[in-house]
């Protein structure tokens, strides 16, 4: 049996694909009678409101978010608003309730393609299952995969075969808290504190698990990289500091040879998938239409690229000659060297410092990742090493001096002893060579009274009066 979504390998008996950044299962199971399929269909409402006020209530609570101060008490209220997500495209993840009319925030690779999704709200001291509902993905078409953000409104409590209720609704639900000290205008920065709320498939895939890291860097594109423990199934979840202030919403895990950093999108990209939203949708996605809102045609298309090329492909928005979708990578990702997969350009980062030295960095050719020497380095003579380009003692002299030139002696630490080239003397403070004037070029060659007399001799020489 392979994974669906990265074609990797997996054991009979195994439920869930691991390493491809998000929890996917062969079917939708919680368990067998919590989550066991409902003999009536539940229909989506999903309507222009909901998305509005999606927009207005994050919008203003990522506003008023900011980052870490020294202070370490968090006020841990937010393991009821951090749910597990189970889907009909047979993928999975976390979600944070940020409206108590139930809208989640996710990841769109979470649940793009799906038609409806369970949530689960677990007991806030055991972490287990507490509460299930029945939720619709809202997935505004193109800006959700550009920014990889996405949200589910919950629709009903999910009633078992058994016709057991699990919850109650329409009723207030349990939001993240965000503390009246947050400020906006302070950055996190490294060693700063992390907590990650999700489901990852290392503690069962359905039991809320926290986790604890520090701010270990940040990518190319922003995003901010953590030591906190995040696994296939964290997606979507909640990353805070230690005032409880939101940072943003885990994505992915980046592999090295010893350890892994979690991957997590920054607040200020949410922002901006926020605000766009308003402006971006059209009154036809906008409609009660699953078929318009939910499920647009690009997700079938995307769902190519992801089998093709792995969970970080996406549907360029082009056909090929084939009438086949062109595929490309989301935001964050490159193509690897091969060409075949998508993967997180700090991962091609490492690989060719791995292969060619500190010196050498990542960049795309031809659709393919590469690796070339950064500013500063050369290759080496037969290119399997980005090297510090040797230099002469005359460039030694040059770069320090200008027109200037190594005399064959060392100074006290080991440096060139440099002297000015023909037609320059040293500055006053011997700093720099600078050219010699007509006047001193007479002096230097007749004598200390010498001066130019305006003119050149036959011989090109400056004609020079007589020193006194």
């Amino acid at each position: 049996m392979f994974c669906k979504s990265c074609g990797k390998q997996l054991g009979d008996s195994a439920k869930f694909c691991t390493g491809c950044g998000i929890k996917t299962a062969s079917k939708v199971v919680v368990h067998k009678q919590i989550l066991a399929r409902s003999k009536s269909y539940k229909g989506l409402l999903i309507l222009v409101g909901a998305l509005v006020l999606v927009v207005i209530i994050i919008l203003s609570f990522v506003t008023n978010t900011g980052s870490i101060s020294k202070n370490t008490n968090i006020r841990d209220d937010n393991t009821k608003a951090v749910v597990d997500i189970l889907c009909d495209n047979n993928k999975g993840g976390s979600g944070t309730i940020f409206t108590n009319d139930g809208t989640i925030l996710t990841n769109n690779h979470v649940i793009a393609g799906a038609l409806s999704c369970k949530i689960t709200i677990p007991n806030p001291s055991t972490g287990g299952i507490s509460e299930v509902y029945e939720a619709a993905p809202v997935i505004a078409s193109g800006l959700s995969k550009k920014y990889d953000v996405a949200t589910l409104k919950i629709n009903s409590a999910y009633t078992d075969s058994d016709g057991k209720v699990w919850g109650i609704y329409p009723r207030e639900f349990p939001t993240f808290v965000l503390p009246s000290t947050c400020n906006v205008s302070v950055a996190s920065k490294l060693g700063d504190f992390v907590r990650v709320y999700g489901y990852p498939v290392t503690s069962g895939g359905y039991n809320l698990t926290i986790t604890d890291g520090v701010v270990s860097s940040f990518s190319d594109d922003g995003d901010i990289l953590t030591s906190a423990q995040i696994d296939s199934g964290n997606s979507g979840g909640l990353a805070i500091d230690q005032n409880g202030c939101w940072l943003g919403i885990p994505s992915a895990v980046v592999s090295g040879n010893y350890q892994n950093l979690g991957v997590i999108i920054p607040g200020n990209v949410v922002k901006a998938f926020l605000d766009n939203v308003p402006a971006k949708l059209s009154p036809t996605e906008n409609t009660n239409s699953v078929s318009d809102t939910v499920v647009a045609p690009q997700e079938s298309n995307d769902q190519i690229c992801q089998d093709s090329y792995g969970t970080y492909s996406e549907w360029s928005g082009k056909l090929n000659s084939k009438e086949k979708p062109t595929c490309t990578c989301q935001t964050g990702y490159s193509w690897d060297s091969s060409g075949n997969s998508c993967a997180v350009q700090t991962t091609l980062q490492q690989e060719c410092i791995n292969s060619y030295g500190t010196g050498s960095y990542s960049y795309p050719q031809n659709g393919k990742a590469v690796c070339g020497c950064s500013s500063g380095y050369i290759w080496n003579s037969d290119q399997t090493a980005c090297v510090v380009p040797q230099v002469t003692k005359d460039q030694q002299c040059q770069n320090s001096y200008g027109a200037s030139n190594w005399t064959g002696e060392l100074n006290g630490q080991g440096g060139p002893v440099c002297s000015c080239n023909t037609g320059y003397t040293w500055n006053y403070g011997q700093t720099q060579c600078v050219a010699l004037s007509p006047d001193q070029v007479c002096q230097r060659d007749v004598g200390a009274g010498s001066s130019y007399l305006g003119y050149k001799n036959s011989d090109g020489t400056y004609a020079c009066s007589s020193a006194y």
